[in-house]
């Protein structure tokens, strides 16, 4: 039906799709959060969904959807097309760790995923954490066959295409190493995108590891971090090979190396100082925002690090989610990435997952400071890993490594 509805818009109407976050009526908003459900054995599909974003008066409100792809088709209208059919006013790049038909180098790139368009007049920056998102942009088949398998979260936000406001995404993708795997920027609007022509050429910025202000719409401010990235544990490598082998989803397309030539990216030796926490996005929200934080990411409850307890700022893993209409489950259904602070005033939707081996890894959120939309998040926790329940996990495995050792 969807795909219909598109076709039918891009025949009669303008070819030059406005540039703007779209609810599921194509109605024109300045952000709005989506939390798809997993699909469920006789109960879901995989595609509903709850929605958050402003009202007509800017005020949060929230409800669910039973189709995904009409909230994503409507904001993605301007590159559901071939390259040769955009304006020359007009630029985006698609980037993922995990794009259609192949992996990037995890030692070289981030674990990040999302998309930036930009006309001469606004810029969307929608970030996400679904592999093989967009599939095939320009065959109207955005949505990837493996999507409806797990959660996942995307955040939609609007901004005037001002040179601060490129610059600062550019510059944040640039400190995640970013991989676009797909792009326009044409020559005509290269001045305006230098930023992000910078990540397409793979340029890199180390940093900052701090919350960054990034745009206020009414009373709802967006803030974006990068996270700095962790030493290497002694004797032990610091690939980056880690939980991503379990996010390698189910797919009809061969998985190979789609980053291998040419790049300038190396993982630094020493980047972090020794701490391997420095690596850990969720306790540096933590400790920006001054709060215990509650995190869900991928795996989070079994194969993920246990929650940290170190204080002043815990970190607590999410062990289910449950979402009224949509139903509960566990983190390993659930590939979504987000955080929300016990002062329920921060909330963050994130790139990387809560594992060790993610620590080695660059990566970024961005963070909502609104009390509206950190208590709405603060619902879906039904039940967090206490520092109890971490003490015990770590009993666990270190049994079970004592258990692998072979006899001396």
């Amino acid at each position: 039906m969807w795909r219909f509805v598109l076709a039918v818009s891009l025949l009669c109407c303008s070819s030059d799709a406005s540039v703007t976050c779209k609810d599921e009526n194509e109605g024109q908003v300045d952000w709005f959060i989506l939390y798809k459900a997993p699909k469920q054995k006789d109960k879901r599909t995989g595609l509903e969904y709850i929605y958050i974003g402003p009202d007509a008066h800017g005020k949060v409100t929230k409800r669910t959807g039973t189709d995904i792809k009409d909230v994503l088709g409507n904001t993605l209208e301007p590159i559901l097309k071939s390259v040769r059919k955009m304006p020359e006013d007009f630029g985006f790049i698609s980037y993922s760790d995990q794009p259609p038909g192949c992996s990037a180098d995890n030692q070289k790139f981030g674990h990040s995923k999302g998309v930036v368009m930009v006309d001469k007049t606004t810029a969307v920056w929608l970030l996400h954490s679904t592999p093989q998102f967009p599939f095939r942009r320009d065959q109207n088949k955005f949505w990837p066959p493996s999507g409806a398998k797990n959660a996942q979260t995307f955040i939609c936000v609007k901004f005037p295409s001002e040179p601060a406001n490129i610059e600062h995404i550019g510059k944040h993708l640039q400190s995640i190493r970013a991989f676009p795997f797909d792009h326009y920027i044409p020559d005509g609007f290269y001045k305006e995108l230098k930023e992000l022509k910078d990540v397409v050429n793979w340029n890199k910025l180390d940093p900052p590891g701090v919350l960054q202000p990034l745009i206020k719409k009414g009373d709802v401010e967006f803030y974006s971090i990068a996270k700095k990235q962790a030493v290497k544990e002694k004797g032990k490598p610091g690939s980056g090979q880690d939980s991503d082998k379990m996010e390698v989803e189910e797919s009809d397309e061969p998985m190979v190396d789609c980053s291998k030539d040419g790049s300038p990216m190396e993982i630094d030796e020493d980047p972090a100082g020794g701490d391997l926490y420095v690596g850990d996005l969720y306790v540096s929200i933590a400790k920006e925002v001054k709060s215990h934080v509650n995190v869900q990411t991928w795996h989070s409850d079994t194969e993920g690090d246990i929650s940290y307890c170190k204080g002043p700022e815990n970190v607590y893993n999410i062990k289910s989610v449950q979402i009224k209409d949509l139903g509960e489950w566990s983190p390993g259904n659930d590939h979504s990435k987000w955080c929300v602070d016990e002062n329920k005033l921060w909330t963050c939707i994130a790139d990387v997952n809560r594992a060790k081996t993610q620590f080695l890894r660059y990566g970024g959120a961005l963070c909502i400071k609104d009390k509206n939309i950190a208590e709405i998040f603060m619902s879906f926790k039904k039940e967090t890993e206490s520092c109890k329940d971490a003490e015990e996990r770590k009993k666990k495995k270190k049994q079970k490594v004592k258990k692998k050792l072979p006899p001396l």
